[in-house]
């Protein structure tokens, strides 16, 4: 499904939800993958 409307109505105009998702992923991953 495609939930870019949805994102884009709750984030507000104007914001981009892809430019953190480097950061996020690498955050998230790190954070699962520690012993």
């Amino acid at each position: 499904a495609d939930f870019d409307v949805q994102v884009r109505a709750v984030l507000g105009p104007g914001h981009d939800p892809f430019a953190e998702a480097e950061t996020f992923l690498t955050t998230m991953f790190e954070r699962l993958l520690k012993p």
